[in-house]
């Protein structure tokens, strides 16, 4: 894994596997706060931990993190070095895909509880033997066209079909499913004014209810969750990306910098010109290119 791991970092993958990441890092760093999109995380070498609300999840080899719907986090990685890099693979979660092999596998016959959209468990030998055919798959393009689509439903079909299959499939269920859509459609619509009442609607759910199931499945309320998103993408965009604080207030829909300045010092405990300095002083780490 860690082989195919190297071999395939940096590299542009196609076709349905073109959302594959590959993190790497040659040394631990600092919080960063970043917006997973839909993902099953596989370490193949290395610690990472991933901090949402008061919890902290901590994932390394033989383990695996899944997030549903995409979720303001922090992340550390903690044991890295140019030796033994931390090094991990990103899976997106294609609706399509997913939903055909769920739609197959007959669903969680177990009752809904409401929990959050990210959870770490075990990573069997069979989802790690998944991984690397996924891997092998992705750093082919003929491969990718002809097996792409196989390869992504196999490692599916084994982290769903595992021994952790009711708490892993209870997180697909179709109630959480309908938070997650929610997410997905908050996350493209982030500098918008928005209304929790018409939010709800879309979930086909009252306020009540949909308040409880939100702050379950994301750790927050929903005005706190845009908030937060919003920020993270501000900080990416002035960390990763080098822009402006002006611009960056403006490109996730803060009309006043004076309000975005106070709410990202209040977050994160320091002003973003601050942050907009270390970029411009700071030259890239080897090793570090992805936004990891």
């Amino acid at each position: 894994m860690v082989e195919l791991l190297e071999l395939g970092y940096q590299t542009t993958f196609s076709g349905i596997l073109s959302g594959l990441k590959i993190y790497r890092n040659e040394a631990p760093n600092q919080r960063k706060p970043v917006i997973y999109p839909p993902s099953v995380v596989i370490v193949g070498q290395g610690q990472k931990h991933g901090y949402h609300g008061r919890q902290c999840y901590r994932y390394h080899p033989g383990q695996l993190l899944v997030i549903t719907a995409p979720l303001p986090v922090e992340c550390q990685v903690q044991q890295a070095s140019k030796e033994a890099p931390y090094l991990a693979l990103a899976v997106p979660l294609i609706d399509q895909v997913l939903a055909e092999l769920l739609n197959d596998l007959g669903g969680s016959n177990a009752p809904w509880e409401p929990q959050s959209s990210i959870a770490v468990f075990s990573a069997s030998s069979q989802v790690e033997e998944a991984a690397r055919r996924l891997l092998r798959t992705a750093l082919n393009p003929e491969d990718t066209r002809a097996l792409g689509t196989a390869a992504l439903r196999e490692l599916y079909y084994r982290l769903l079909n595992g021994p952790e299959k009711d708490q892993i499939l209870s997180l697909f269920s179709r109630q959480g499913k309908g938070i997650d859509n929610v997410l997905n459609w908050l996350h493209d619509h982030l500098t918008e004014s928005l209304r929790v009442e018409e939010v709800a609607r879309r979930a086909n759910m009252s306020v009540p209810t949909f308040h409880r199931a939100f702050k379950a499945r994301t750790g927050m309320s929903p005005l706190q969750y845009v908030k937060t998103a919003r920020l993270h993408k501000a900080f990416s965009h002035i960390h990763y990306d080098g822009m402006r604080v002006n611009e960056a207030a403006l490109l996730v829909g803060y009309a006043s910098a004076t309000q975005f300045s106070r709410e990202f010092k209040r977050l994160y405990g320091y002003p973003p010109t601050k942050l907009s300095l270390r970029a411009r002083l700071t030259p890239p780490t080897s090793g570090q290119a992805t936004k990891s």
